[in-house]
């Protein structure tokens, strides 16, 4: 359910700017704005979502008593409520979303009484009635031709694939269990960048027990099952043949990659979990003996106070990280300390497409500094996106804020300043190829505007 509430611009997230080593300062931009929406005052500014493509966006409005969806100028039908998530299939051409129906007393005797009920709209179809649904639990696959999402009964969930409940009673890896009964399942639900493989935790009973465990669902067979799983851990390698997540036993917790338990620890940063871009390698952070590690292939890094964040270059290469070191934090570039700050800015590390240089940002008493390759290249009050560079490398573009207003910076050159761009729930600035990006603004008269640049 949505909170009304009619704020606007949106929250800036602290962050900053640039220029660049050997790049281009002198450059022309040219811009279009082309209007895709009209946020009236009775819009909810918490609801808005981007589409993958980054030329859309969806949005719940209060109308006539009740709530309804809007892509770009298209309203869809009016509902009691809306679920508090739209999400975009990513074709970018529809959305699903889950809506609520308060039913009614039906009259003189209650004939035609209508208990409360749910429905999934998708792409304008109606699936259900449902008694209740998880919420924040629909997904798309990649390819946008699957959707799942949970249905409740009760206290527990089950799984509800292209519309239509997936057996509870599946298949288990384990040589001494023919099959297990789904119990509940737990999303978020997972599909492999081919979107081939579906995958989500469960509580399982084994048959004629009330021995309850949790396994890993793939393609509606069972892995082995734990004492217990975190749900959010399961990540999918790049060439989607992979599956790594987190899983804990009555003490340890410990990395299973596609069903082979990796070294035990104490605790494992389940959301730390990540592997290469070319899927050869896997690193994660874990704690052992009053410390955080880097693991990657199973090598532990130094012992550090806490670890940020983990990236690995796009060659798959380098392996960089932000680690707290005592009252410092300190950015590590394939094991070497580069650099050591008061405060580094959260996921602002950047690999150039070339995995040559490594960009970031720091908090400083005069605002946040972009570093380059361990030297400073430019500051701002703030950050709203983090770094990224154009495929050529020769770009680096960033959105950056004040008090007044938001704009992106193309190598240290500011664009046009707007009351607040979409950088949320899937806005961000993208590029199109080499010498041309594209985004989502809002103006003051409160339309959304497609800006598309060329340099």
């Amino acid at each position: 359910m949505y909170n009304k509430k009619i704020i606007f611009p949106f929250i800036i997230l602290l962050l900053v700017s640039c220029s660049g080593l050997k790049r281009p300062t002198n450059i022309i931009r040219t811009s279009t704005e082309t209007e895709i929406a009209d946020l009236n005052v009775d819009f909810y500014p918490e609801s808005i979502v981007v589409s993958p493509d980054v030329r859309h966006i969806a949005y719940a409005e209060d109308v006539y008593s009740g709530v309804r969806i809007v892509v770009d100028t298209v309203a869809h039908e009016r509902y009691d409520d809306i679920g508090s998530v739209i999400t975009f299939n990513p074709s970018c051409n529809s959305v699903a979303y889950f809506v609520y129906h308060i039913g009614y007393a039906g009259g003189i005797f209650g004939l035609f009484a209508r208990d409360p009920y749910w429905e999934v709209i998708e792409s304008n179809r109606t699936y259900g009635p449902y008694i209740n649904l998880l919420n924040k639990s629909l997904v798309f696959s990649p390819d946008g031709k699957h959707i799942a999402y949970s249905v409740m009964y009760g206290y527990s969930a089950m799984v509800y694939y292209d519309h239509t409940e997936l057996p509870d009673n599946v298949p288990h890896g384990d040589s001494t269990v023919d099959s297990v009964y789904i119990a509940d399942v737990y999303p978020p639900f997972h599909f492999s960048p081919d979107s081939k493989k579906f995958a989500y935790v469960a509580e399982v009973l084994e048959h004629d027990t009330d021995n309850s465990r949790y396994s890993v669902i793939v393609n509606n067979n069972a892995n082995k099952s734990y004492y217990d799983i975190f749900p959010h851990s399961l990540t999918f390698s790049p060439n989607s043949e992979k599956l790594a997540y987190v899983v804990k036993d009555s003490i340890h917790e410990r990395v299973v990659v596609n069903e082979e338990e990796l070294a035990a620890y104490e605790a494992i940063a389940e959301s730390t979990l990540q592997f290469s871009p070319d899927s050869e390698h896997l690193a994660y952070a874990a704690f052992e003996d009053e410390g955080w590690y880097v693991v990657r292939d199973e090598i532990k890094s130094t012992s550090y106070d806490d670890i940020g964040q983990i990236l690995f270059s796009p060659d798959g290469k380098h392996l960089a990280y932000s680690a707290q070191d005592g009252e410092d934090w300190i950015v590590m570039l394939d094991k070497k300390e580069i650099s050591r700050h008061t405060a580094l800015i959260e996921k602002s590390l950047a690999f150039s497409p070339d995995s040559k240089h490594l960009v970031y940002a720091v908090a400083a008493d005069t605002g946040i500094v972009i570093y380059e390759d361990a030297k400073p290249i430019a500051s701002y009050e703030a950050l709203v996106t983090t770094p990224i560079f154009s495929p050529d490398g020769k770009y680096l573009v960033y959105t950056v804020g004040d008090n007044t207003s938001q704009a992106v910076v193309v190598n240290g050159m500011k664009g046009q300043p707007y009351p607040a761009i979409i950088s949320h729930n899937g806005g961000r600035v993208v590029f199109d190829d080499a010498n041309s990006i594209h985004y989502l603004a809002v103006k003051d008269d409160n339309k959304v505007y497609l800006v598309e640049e060329q340099f």
